[in-house]
């Protein structure tokens, strides 16, 4: 509940069938469902909302992590990943409250 106090939450999805059938890639490849969550949010809020996966199962994670959120903390997570930071640097500065 906090999280979205704050603008953001996070989604995680177990066994995807995208992630699961490209296999270890090492990188996010789960765009369809960032789509479709951006899409259903934005709609059943009436708020422009953007979705961007932060950890995949084709990065060797146990599962995959989405960011819900305004453009501002998307782009800022987006910002990090390019930085080399994990999902949980991520979860943990937006938890703070940084945004870059």
């Amino acid at each position: 509940m906090g999280d979205r106090k704050q603008g953001f939450m996070f989604i995680n999805i177990f066994d995807s069938a995208v992630a699961r059938t490209l296999g270890d890639v090492g990188k996010p490849v789960c765009y369809l469902y960032a789509g479709l969550f951006a899409g259903f949010f934005t709609e059943l809020v009436k708020k422009q909302l953007s979705c961007i996966e932060i950890q995949c199962y084709s990065m060797g994670e146990t599962y995959c992590k989405f960011l819900l959120g305004g453009q501002e903390r998307i782009d800022a997570a987006s910002f990090w990943m390019n930085e080399s930071a994990t999902a949980r640097d991520i979860e943990k500065r937006l938890r703070g409250g940084e945004l870059r």
